[in-house]
């Protein structure tokens, strides 16, 4: 079963308080895909409200806290609190973290009462 997280990021001037969205398979699992979505407010270039999707997967994970590394993107990764569905975005070049985005779980808990699955 998929879970959908929803939060709101803040990073540098690039983002704040937009909201991202992560899809991602039950149990957060070592190797298992992670997709998150959201909008820069402004990038690096310049470029205004551009789309960005990541799709990654979880790496070293440990009972507190699983890492995800992106497939294309080489620049960041996500590093996700399994006790407090905290994630914050890692700057890979500096180690530098943004702020902590508290995630809530959108899908299944909320969404029909919890009871619609998709096969």
């Amino acid at each position: 079963m998929l879970h959908i997280y929803t939060g709101k990021i803040v990073y540098e001037r690039y983002a704040t308080e937009t909201i991202i969205t992560f899809v991602v398979p039950d149990g957060k699992v070592q190797h298992h895909p992670c997709l998150a979505y959201w909008q820069w407010e402004v990038e690096g270039s310049g470029a205004k409200n551009v789309n960005t999707e990541f799709t990654g997967q979880f790496q070293e994970t440990t009972d507190d806290q699983v890492k995800i590394r992106a497939y294309d993107m080489d620049t960041f990764w996500f590093l996700w609190d399994l006790k407090t569905d905290f994630v914050q975005m890692m700057d890979k070049a500096s180690r530098k973290c943004g702020p902590p985005i508290q995630l809530t779980m959108v899908y299944p808990n909320t969404m029909f009462g919890g009871r619609v699955s998709f096969v």
